[in-house]
């Protein structure tokens, strides 16, 4: 007869305590993990029945599993002796609660019980929040002094390979943002990190007043990709795009992928949805606005020979199958894009900039 084991699994989904002040919020389990820490917390209840009078009435140091730390919210979990997965509402460590939620009042000597992964993404996580904070003398200030000495402190671990990564940061003098970056590069490589491009979009100082909008209008027809429409929501805003049409079940700002990769350029840009491009094409008509669709047709005009009626607006399809018949009778040029590669494509995000740039410099 196999052995059969049996995992209980008991969830705290979305209830809160007060502690110190402060109101915890306990969620589920979160596949992203904002810190992995080994350091001890003392469980102030179990919830539900886990079996045992003893696990019920537990209240010993335990360590902390994946989860998500975002202000004052944090996930605990442990494995039992008995293959029984238990969550927990814990008392968080001080750390966990200051003012800034940045995550360096980590104690020292906490690091001396990390492991290599959990050494190297805890630094790694406390660079990244360095990144978004440098321009704050403060913060920056502070975060420096707390790197120094958790390096410092790694080169005491008993983990060589450790060592060997701390004297390594630490030979690299964080004076300047570029330093930062190889700071992080050199841990990204170590962790095998793989950034998206919205990880690279850390926010910088933006100008008081949007430039002059342009009559130029972009027209969106069942893109798929969120990403692409954030980041032809950022082209279009930074060459003063007056308004963008989102078509079909092309994702809209309200999209939190959409919203990501925007950059916030989504509250400086306008934007309607459409249920159907016909409708858009036809009410862009009425206004006296002259359609181009971007597509690879024979007879489509070569981008640089475009002179561009303005009024305009750009008509762009999905990444794999373009703009489908109907959408290309409405509109009233087609424009191609001349290409010397091999690989006859290019990235919609990438022609849609290619060809507002033509059109905006072609506006006097």
């Amino acid at each position: 007869m196999p052995l059969i084991y049996i995992r209980l699994i008991i969830l705290t989904c979305l209830f809160r305590i007060k502690h110190n002040g402060h109101t915890v919020l306990i969620t589920s389990a979160d596949k992203e993990s904002f810190l992995s820490l080994q350091s001890s917390m003392t469980v102030v209840n179990v919830r539900g029945k886990v079996g045992t009078n003893e696990m019920s009435k537990m209240n010993r140091p335990v360590s902390i599993g994946q989860g998500r730390c975002n202000k004052m919210t944090f996930m605990l979990h442990m494995v039992t002796p008995l293959n029984m997965r238990v969550f927990f509402l814990a008392k968080l460590p001080e750390y966990c609660y200051k003012k800034s939620h940045m995550a360096f009042n980590i104690p020292s000597a906490t690091f001396l019980s990390f492991g290599r992964k959990q050494c190297l993404d805890t630094l790694w996580r406390i660079g990244r929040q360095l990144e978004q904070h440098f321009s704050n003398e403060s913060e920056k200030t502070a975060a420096l002094k707390s790197i120094s000495t958790y390096l410092t402190t790694l080169l005491g671990h008993e983990d060589k390979y450790i060592v060997e990564q701390a004297k390594a940061l630490l030979e690299i003098e964080l004076l300047s943002a570029s330093d930062l970056q190889r700071w992080l590069m050199h841990l990204e490589r170590e962790l095998k990190i793989d950034l998206k491009d919205s990880d690279f979009l850390v926010s910088t100082k933006d100008t008081e007043t949007s430039g002059e909008k342009l009559p130029i209008h972009l027209v969106l027809d069942n893109l798929r990709s969120a990403f692409n429409v954030g980041s032809l929501f950022r082209t279009a805003e930074a060459l003063g795009v007056e308004h963008i049409h989102l078509c079909g079940y092309t994702p809209t700002p309200e999209n939190s992928k959409v919203a990501k990769s925007a950059l916030g350029t989504e509250n400086w840009t306008n934007w309607t949805y459409w249920e159907n491009s016909l409708e858009c094409l036809m009410s862009l008509k009425e206004k006296g606005v002259f359609s181009y669709a971007l597509e690879t047709e024979k007879n489509a005009t070569a981008l640089l020979d475009v002179e561009p009626k303005f009024p305009c607006a750009l008509v762009l399809g999905n990444e794999r199958y373009g703009l489908g018949e109907p959408v290309l009778r409405k509109t009233d040029e087609l424009v191609i894009i001349p290409l010397s590669g091999k690989k006859n494509s290019l990235n919609v995000g990438s022609c849609g900039a290619i060809v507002l740039n033509h059109f905006s410099s072609k506006y006097s």
